[in-house]
């Protein structure tokens, strides 16, 4: 009888590590939306990942290393839902485009948007480094509606007398209020017919006609 050798790769160091930081902060989220930000800790964060005590302490340095971890993390995995989305699009278009992005985000990853909005507001108010990826996040938000509503109006698609920058930041706000309502309570707001009435809005608001 012969005998089959199976050959399995091993692991490098670099893949360990990326596994461990992904449980660490999946864990770091769990605790995060079961006890808040303040009463989580690096050792149970550890724990919970099924490491050390001490691991996540030496992996992210502190609390506030392993919060901006997660909204790092969060980001990326929003960044990568919208260039899918919007790919190359353009004027309202790409702005549409990332209303339905940003409505599938808020479905297939609640959890990861539910601690990024907790900690979010915890850092209101104070200078942090959590609150430095706050505003590099919204910035970078307004930055991308702004450009989308410049490539309208030279496009001809949008009246040439809108104030891109005023549309950004109206956008904004109406993405993060319409979320914060949905987590203060999601059961009495239907997400998905907002968002449906969002995009009819902006038609209505930006189209030339």
């Amino acid at each position: 009888m012969s005998v089959v050798t199976i050959n399995r790769r091993r692991r490098t160091q670099a893949e360990r590590t990326e596994e461990s930081g992904q449980r660490m902060v999946d864990a770091g989220i769990r605790l995060i939306l079961e006890k808040g930000p303040q009463k989580t800790t690096l050792r149970e964060v550890g724990e919970l990942a099924g490491y050390s005590r001490g691991l996540a302490g030496y992996h992210f340095g502190s609390k506030e290393g392993l919060f901006r971890e997660i909204l790092t993390h969060s980001r990326k995995q929003w960044v990568q839902e919208l260039n899918a989305t919007v790919g190359s699009k353009r004027g309202l278009e790409a702005m549409l485009a990332a209303t339905d992005a940003f409505r599938r985000f808020l479905h297939k990853a609640p959890d990861h948007y539910r601690a990024m909005l907790l900690l979010w507001y915890e850092s209101v108010g104070h200078a942090s480094p959590v609150s430095a990826k706050l505003v590099e996040h919204h910035a970078a938000q307004r930055r991308d509606v702004k450009r989308w509503v410049e490539e309208g109006i030279v496009d001809g698609e949008i009246a040439d007398d809108v104030d891109a920058e005023a549309v950004a930041a109206g956008f904004c706000s109406l993405m993060l209020g319409t979320v914060y309502q949905w987590q203060v309570n999601p059961k009495a707001f239907d997400l998905d017919r907002a968002f449906e009435e969002y995009k009819r809005w902006l038609t209505l608001a930006l189209q030339v006609r």
